[in-house]
């Protein structure tokens, strides 16, 4: 007989102030693989430095969005009103430059819109190709298409949406 697991209980708040930590670890995350491959440049003071990152960090948002939107249901509305006051206040202590704080919120409505826009019709089932070729040209900031990069995208999408989808499981809100 398998013993099922009771869910942790959690406010909305918890639940967004995780999923921000989260958004901060796969753009970290996101961006080593891309200088590990060759296909960002690895001068943190180079003039693009803060943009990319920007870049990164508001892909990574838009592909947690989409998994809180289909993974926390009811829920979702509420945790994705919560979670950009979250993910503010933990860039804030991870010591995130003021470039990169300052035009976020813009720089993420104007962003979530172009990528919403490439997205396939059928999300559950349609490729990701397209919004990965969109990433790769704001994140690349004029840099060649990269086959590699936008791989890299890809696989970064397929790592965020089971771990989201597993916490949507694991958690009940309360």
């Amino acid at each position: 007989m398998s013993e099922s697991k009771e869910p942790i209980r959690n406010t909305v708040s918890q639940i967004a102030l995780a999923l921000a930590r989260l958004i901060l670890q796969s753009t970290d995350s996101l961006m080593s693989a891309l200088i590990e491959r060759g296909d960002l440049s690895t001068d943190p003071d180079s003039p693009n430095s803060s943009l990319v990152r920007l870049e990164c960090l508001v892909f990574c948002w838009f592909l947690l969005d989409i998994a809180v939107y289909y993974g926390f249901g009811p829920h979702a509305d509420a945790i994705r009103e919560k979670l950009p006051l979250c993910l503010y206040h933990t860039l804030v202590e991870s010591g995130t430059p003021i470039e990169i704080l300052k035009p976020l919120e813009g720089h993420r409505r104007t962003r979530f819109t172009e990528y919403s826009q490439a997205l396939p019709s059928d999300i559950v089932h349609g490729g990701f190709l397209s919004l990965a070729r969109l990433a790769w040209q704001r994140i690349g900031s004029g840099l060649p298409t990269s086959y590699t990069a936008v791989s890299m995208l890809e696989i970064h999408r397929a790592e965020i949406f089971p771990v989201v989808w597993q916490l949507s499981r694991e958690i009940e809100v309360i």
